[in-house]
């Protein structure tokens, strides 16, 4: 689905398409914590041995203790049995944990979704059955949107934990991170340049806002989030916390094949278009800016995805292949100046 400027600035509401689909509370109780303030919301599918580990980096939160954790498991095959994530989720008996079962299967993007829907906390945040939260993500990313009140919504940094056999770290671009400010808020110029947010963990967010904002798109997979998060800055504040508080796991599955990753880059390519079209400046400095973006996208496929893609994959791009040095030249040095006016000095 091509994004048009028309379609992605009118209100969407992305809950309606499955409220014929009920969600069955299977283990918890509702009225252990009532109101709590934060909600750890785990969507799975079928991954009982990594969604363990997400539970009890969940469960394991120091300094902080107002939270409830949902588990929305989307394995619609299990509904009338006791699965391998069932047993698990029972052998916890822990008060915080509520364990729904879908009794249809809604998706990636609906499952998000049905969380959002189930969720009853103030603040959101959703862990992917394979990442991982630090004992102090609560107490850490509370203490700052109660200091700054004018905050929704809060992207922690994450460190990439890549399990792809020979897999290569770089340590320098993380030490670099180190000396960037602490604390800052996105603009929707961000959103324009890249995708600020990244892997989508560590993000604690206001959920009635999150829900006026309309949720997740399936029409967008597999960059829905990006799409979301783009529009959410629009209306809403987000900023971004300068520590390491999350891990987010990148292992061979299915977001690593080439068409997954190659349609995200082409999602990214409409939505440089249509932002840069808001006004008659950034229409005419970013004209090739979704170019650009797009062969650097694909360079990092080829580099540290190791995938290669073929001509017809990248149609979008219309045949071209390359930019002229100047244009190249400028737009590298515009996003070198944005990146470094993050540094602390």
């Amino acid at each position: 689905m091509r994004i048009e400027a028309n379609e992605f600035l009118k209100y969407e509401n992305n809950f309606k398409k499955f409220d014929y689909i009920k969600s069955r509370l299977v283990y918890g109780k509702l009225d252990y914590r009532e109101n709590p303030l934060v909600t750890i919301a785990i969507p799975t599918y079928k991954r009982p041995e990594l969604l363990k580990e997400a539970l009890d980096s969940a469960l394991n939160q120091n300094g902080f203790n107002d939270y409830e954790i949902i588990v929305v498991d989307n394995d619609a095959d299990s509904i009338n049995y006791e699965s391998e994530t069932e047993k698990l989720i029972k052998s916890y008996s822990n008060p915080k944990i509520l364990y729904y079962k879908n009794e249809k299967n809604l998706g990636i993007y609906g499952n998000w979704n049905r969380c959002l829907q189930l969720a009853r906390g103030k603040w959101y945040t959703m862990l992917h059955d394979d990442d991982l939260l630090l004992n102090d993500f609560l107490k850490e990313t509370i203490f700052i949107l109660d200091s700054n009140p004018k905050i929704s919504c809060l992207k922690a940094r994450h460190l990439i934990l890549d399990e792809r056999e020979g897999a290569e770290k770089n340590s320098l671009k993380e030490t670099v991170k180190n000396f960037r400010r602490k604390v800052w808020r996105y603009s929707e110029l961000d959103f324009l340049i890249s995708n600020p947010i990244g892997g989508p963990v560590g993000i604690i967010i206001d959920r009635e806002k999150a829900i006026h904002a309309g949720g997740f798109n399936e029409n967008y997979y597999p960059a829905s989030d990006y799409v979301f998060f783009t529009r959410y800055c629009m209306d809403y504040n987000i900023y971004y916390y300068n520590k390491v508080v999350c891990l987010y796991r990148v292992s061979k599955n299915e977001s690593l094949s080439t068409g997954t990753l190659v349609n995200s880059t082409r999602i990214h390519y409409d939505m440089i278009n249509v932002l840069r079209k808001k006004n008659a400046f950034r229409d005419i400095f970013f004209r090739k800016y979704s170019l650009y973006f797009s062969l650097n996208a694909l360079k990092e496929i080829k580099s540290f995805w190791k995938l290669d893609f073929k001509e017809e994959d990248v149609d979008f791009l219309g045949g071209n292949h390359k930019l002229n040095l100047f244009t190249n030249f400028m737009y590298t040095v515009f996003k070198n100046i944005l990146f470094f006016r993050r540094f602390i000095f």
